[in-house]
């Protein structure tokens, strides 16, 4: 089956700042029909941001995996038809990469070629938030998770932030888990490390695809060994807020996987996010 891919163009992102938004339909494999759009838009206060989104066009649920957007939606986090799922992150000097590719299929096993915005200067910032929502076909909010991370006046450490919306513990990767030096006990949230993912009440079929997703995090160029992930653990089941502190003296701004889950519920929302951490 020839795969049809539709190209539209908003000339709207020419207009307001000068970056044309990428917006193509793709009729594919096995009923699949969903529009992916990648645009950079002007916030309030005048600064940029990278919004890549996928709508499902189609009557029967979507998985997606776009590793260059920073997306991975299977299992409960498929994208139901007329679901769309978004993520916003601030960007410097963004520009088009024409060589990304968006798989899809209940297994993951169709693919398409697609483009998308990215960040070609990671310079650091005062401050970085990354934005991951998802909303059905009448607009309702399904799940949002917000991420911020800022480094404190005297240059000595940063917190790195979340706030969930909905029913979703977060897994970390090792190189968060690497520089998270105190483990808060109480209150909404369990804080766990570890380098065993089955003991938290997740999928057997889910394990594989968060372990080479959380992977995908490098670990520091000054060296050192593979650490223990860090599980945030959503106690009570609503939405929640939760600050990390991280210490260090010499900081820089990096790309990190994580994963949004619910215990003992098959699927996985993977995303990305750039955040402060020792170099």
């Amino acid at each position: 089956m020839r795969v049809k891919v539709l190209l539209s163009v908003f000339l709207a992102g020419l207009i307001f700042n000068g970056y044309v938004a990428i917006n193509e339909r793709v009729q594919g494999h096995a009923g699949a029909d969903f529009t992916y759009i990648s645009r950079v838009v002007t916030t309030a206060d005048n600064k940029l941001e990278i919004e890549n989104s996928i709508t499902n066009n189609a009557t029967q649920p979507l998985a997606v995996r776009w590793d260059d957007a920073g997306i991975v939606c299977n299992g409960f986090a498929h994208l139901k038809p007329q679901d769309v799922h978004s993520k916003k992150s601030m960007a410097q000097e963004p520009y088009i990469y024409d060589y990304s590719e968006i798989k899809y299929g209940n297994s993951l096993q169709y693919s398409v070629n697609a483009r998308c915005y990215k960040d070609g200067q990671a310079r650091p910032r005062e401050k970085t938030q990354t934005k991951v929502t998802r909303h059905d076909a009448e607009g309702n909010e399904r799940y949002k998770i917000e991420v911020s991370s800022e480094v404190s006046q005297d240059r000595r450490s940063a917190n790195l932030n979340f706030r969930i919306k909905g029913n979703l513990s977060l897994i970390l990767p090792s190189r968060v888990g690497a520089e998270l030096k105190t483990i808060t006990k109480g209150g909404n949230w369990e804080i766990t490390k570890t380098r065993f993912l089955d003991v938290f009440s997740i999928q057997e079929g889910d394990r594989n695809t968060i372990q080479a997703w959380l992977d995908k995090t490098p670990m520091p160029k000054r060296g050192g060994v593979a650490s223990d992930f860090v599980v945030l653990l959503n106690k009570n089941e609503r939405n929640n807020e939760i600050s990390l502190p991280l210490t260090g003296d010499n900081w820089g701004l990096e790309q990190i996987y994580v994963i949004a889950y619910m215990p003992n519920t098959a699927g996985v929302l993977g995303f990305t996010a750039d955040i402060y951490l020792p170099k």
